[in-house]
């Protein structure tokens, strides 16, 4: 019977930050005055000259440094680029679409290597760059399934195990097996001297079978004779069950199972505590994103709370979904099967889905706030519809309302929008841009190469 192993990705609702956090130095450009010489037409000091200088008066307080720009996954262009869109000079606002562009860019960069510490070590780690992370996880991915499958003790799966390594190298499966068995012999004499009976009543069998198929009744009833002494019963007969034997064996059964019981017990709950402090880092690396997006927006904590849940559910059904992660964390539970989970597993357990769960966060958080803008969106589309009517209709108060008191929205000014800042658009929305969002036209303009 197969050792069950959980393989649950998060479970436990609530996260902290996973995420690398920024020096608030990497990225940022540090032009150096160090070797730099001008020519500013003052005259020269007494250095130049080789006249005494008057001593530095060090009590002065040097000048403040302004603080380094500092720039997260998923912030949206700072007010002070965002004001370019306004600018009246026709120059500076053709400006404004190439910020965005590059500010997108640089997101993108920042999802995936929050500090220029990260993209380094990432690049010393595979020279190749992405292929050879590809061929690494893949390498990783085959070894661990290998794993599990060798200590599973499942028969069918060392079946397949053998028979694929056979099959990939012949010469090297034969090497291994012989080897194999001598390691048997001195390891588990008991299992080793079971296995050399089973493979000699199967020669004998077949010897005995050979010999009678070319008529040689004679060799065929030595050969019977020698299986009656080596193995106390005649060819064909099945041993012989001592009742004392079967009782032990059950007892022995008996006991197997409850050990695996007390095992299982003891991975579902060293897999349960793993995942609860994964969930509680990545629930609170959510909010902390969504707390930066949203900073300058008017949006709801109750809303801010269901767009955190829903990005929550996502990252985790991704996590249930990844096999090779599903792998690699039922390979480290096979550990602690063998030896005992240990802080060091559990800390193994947490790097390996902490990391894959930082990854799809970018992906995940864009995912869900895309479709919430949607959804608001056609909330708003409803609630301008009622305006509408309300505007246009004839009453004893002399008609409904003239306009809407605000600039209607439109479909330009959305594409100068983020997700965000459109999800929270509280006024009406020009006719024109309801009608793109109904049919499904309306689209942001490419971003400029």
């Amino acid at each position: 019977m197969p050792d069950e192993v959980v393989t649950t990705a998060v479970t436990d609702s609530g996260a902290g930050d996973t995420s690398s956090a920024s020096t608030g130095t990497d990225g940022a450009i540090d032009a150096s005055a160090t070797g730099v010489q001008t020519d500013t037409g003052a005259e020269p000091t007494s250095a130049d000259t080789g006249a005494e200088q008057a001593p530095v008066d060090t009590t002065q307080p040097e000048a403040s440094q302004p603080a380094p720009f500092e720039i997260g996954a998923g912030q949206p262009l700072p007010n002070e680029f965002r004001s370019l869109f306004k600018n009246p000079d026709p120059a500076v606002a053709a400006l404004a679409p190439k910020i965005q562009s590059m500010w997108d860019r640089l997101q993108a960069y920042t999802s995936h290597f929050p500090t220029v510490a990260d993209a380094k070590q990432f690049s010393e780690a595979f020279p190749g760059g992405v292929k050879d992370a590809l061929m690494a996880q893949a390498k990783a991915a085959e070894l661990d399934e290998a794993d599990n499958a060798y200590f599973s003790r499942d028969p069918a799966q060392h079946a397949a195990l053998a028979k694929d390594w056979a099959t990939n190298d012949p010469e090297a499966f034969a090497s291994l097996a012989e080897q194999a068995l001598t390691a048997l012999s001195e390891s588990n004499r008991p299992a080793y001297d079971k296995l050399g009976g089973t493979i000699l009543e199967g020669t004998l069998s077949n010897l005995y079978r050979t010999a009678l198929g070319v008529g040689n009744k004679d060799a065929a009833d030595r050969i019977a004779q020698l299986h009656e002494d080596v193995f106390g019963r005649k060819l064909g007969e099945q041993p012989r069950n001592d009742p004392r034997a079967q009782e032990l064996t059950q007892r022995e059964q008996r006991l197997k199972t409850q050990e695996q019981e007390h095992t299982n017990r003891v991975a579902s709950d060293f897999a349960t505590n793993a995942n609860s402090q994964v969930g509680k880092q990545l629930q609170s690396q959510i909010l902390t994103n969504l707390s930066t997006a949203l900073k300058n927006l008017k949006v709801s904590e109750g809303a801010k709370g269901r767009i955190s849940q829903e990005i929550y559910d996502d990252i985790n059904q991704k996590l249930i979904a990844d096999k090779g992660l599903q792998n690699r964390l039922q390979s480290i539970a096979q550990q602690g099967r063998r030896a005992g989970f240990t802080p060091q597993l559990t800390q193994q357990w947490v790097d390996a889905l902490s990391a894959r769960a930082r990854a799809l966060l970018a992906t995940s958080a864009k995912t869900v706030i895309d479709r919430w803008t949607q959804d608001y969106l056609g909330v708003a589309k409803a609630t301008n519809a009622k305006i509408d009517n309300a505007a246009s209709r004839k009453d004893v108060g002399g008609g409904g309302l003239p306009n809407h008191g605000l600039a209607p929205l439109t479909a330009e000014k959305m594409a100068t929008m983020t997700n965000a800042e459109i999800l929270a658009h509280q006024g009406p929305i020009d006719p024109n841009a309801l009608r793109q969002i109904r049919e499904g036209k309306w689209a942001r303009p490419a971003p400029a190469k």
